[in-house]
């Protein structure tokens, strides 16, 4: 009698219960007997995913038993079945970044049936006071949970013990952003550079690295003195071995969130400066190499710091000109809610949180207008 096919499924309505019931084989034992998976659930579609799940499981050579699997072995099977698609390639690089650096070394020996709560705990506790800031812990945190909350799915744990874990305070770190001064002696010190033009969009537009390098000519409307942001230039690790290289700088066609969709208006002296840029360019990117590729993102954060050391300014990352340009427009009394959506945040409290210096000195200039504004 031939063997029954690998990966062959059936389901059928339990008698007498409000339940479905899936049967898969998944190869044969080494004493040639088959290997048959049985799963339950309340609907057709919920035990066809599970018997889906299963076989890619099977199929990817992960088809263990969970008292045995261990957090390595699940979190890169999930992040490669369960994320890879669903995921932006900087972000999967990210995910990937933080599972091979903080989460396999720490705690990937460990297996599923045995994780608890307080190998977590005692994960995130290590990592915080050993430097990681609050927001790097709370990631990490994130793509365990999530991991863990997919085993849960797939009936691989009875509970996500990620669940019971207790996080550090969220904490805004202190930003970094030229003073009027600052900005001044740093544009005379750029004014004969070749990447004057994009340094003089960032600090009055405030559009990230990656939106600045993807934008084309035809994102710019000169006539109503606008900037439509609708792109993202992104360099991460060449996962689909698209080059030779290990690395691969691409446009991605959406930014870094769907708020970050936006239009931005253009101060005068950013339309004149992008008048006689477009004079002297022959490209469809606004900014780019002689021969029309995208700029390295690296090679632009090192002109930077040239000219900012040039004017004598600290060294300081290409955020500061974002931030730079906030600043000024709360200094001149524009609402959180207006600078909010020029920089494509999702929530107005998100700002506030990031410019507090700018907030408190706001507050005070109101207190003091009621001393002008006598008794």
């Amino acid at each position: 009698m031939a063997k029954r096919e690998a990966y062959a499924g059936t389901i059928t309505k339990v008698k007498d219960k409000d339940l479905f019931m899936g049967r898969i084989q998944l190869g044969f034992k080494p004493d040639g007997k088959p290997n048959r998976k049985t799963v339950y659930g309340k609907t057709k579609a919920e035990v066809a995913e599970k018997i889906r799940i299963l076989a890619v499981q099977f199929g990817a050579g992960a088809c263990y038993d969970p008292s045995t699997m261990t957090i390595k072995e699940w979190i890169e099977f999930w992040i490669d079945n369960f994320k890879k698609l669903n995921l932006k390639p900087k972000t999967l690089e990210v995910y990937k970044q933080v599972i091979a650096c903080h989460i396999i070394p720490n705690i990937g020996h460990v297996t599923l049936k045995t994780l608890t709560a307080m190998h977590l705990q005692r994960l995130i506790n290590e990592k915080f006071q050993n430097g990681m800031a609050s927001a790097s812990v709370r990631k990490m945190h994130n793509i365990i949970s999530s991991s863990l909350d997919q085993a849960l799915k797939n009936d691989m744990i009875p509970k996500n013990p990620a669940k019971a874990v207790k996080l550090p305070t969220l904490s805004q770190k202190a930003i970094k952003y030229l003073t009027e001064s600052e900005q001044k002696r740093f544009f005379e010190a750029a004014c004969k550079d070749d990447l004057f033009p994009l340094f003089v969009l960032a600090a009055h537009t405030g559009l990230r690295l990656g939106e600045l390098l993807a934008l084309n000519w035809g994102d710019i409307d000169f006539k109503n003195g606008t900037i439509s942001v609708t792109k993202n230039a992104i360099t991460v690790e060449d996962f689909d071995n698209e080059t030779d290289k290990r690395n691969v700088t691409k446009i991605q066609d959406s930014p870094k969130t769907r708020s970050s969709i936006r239009k931005v208006p253009l101060s005068d002296t950013a339309t004149q400066v992008l008048k006689t840029h477009r004079q002297n360019s022959n490209n469809i990117l606004v900014f780019s190499t002689k021969s029309g590729t995208i700029l390295n993102q690296s090679n632009v954060r090192r002109s930077l710091h040239r000219l900012l050391e040039k004017a004598g300014i600290n060294k300081c990352g290409f955020h500061t000109l974002r931030h730079t340009f906030a600043t000024r427009l709360f200094e001149k009394g524009i609402s959180a809610k207006i600078v909010s959506e020029f920089l494509g945040h999702s929530k107005v409290g998100h700002t506030l949180d990031i410019y507090t210096h700018c907030t408190e000195s706001v507050k005070a200039d109101a207190i003091k207008a009621l001393d002008i504004s006598g008794l």
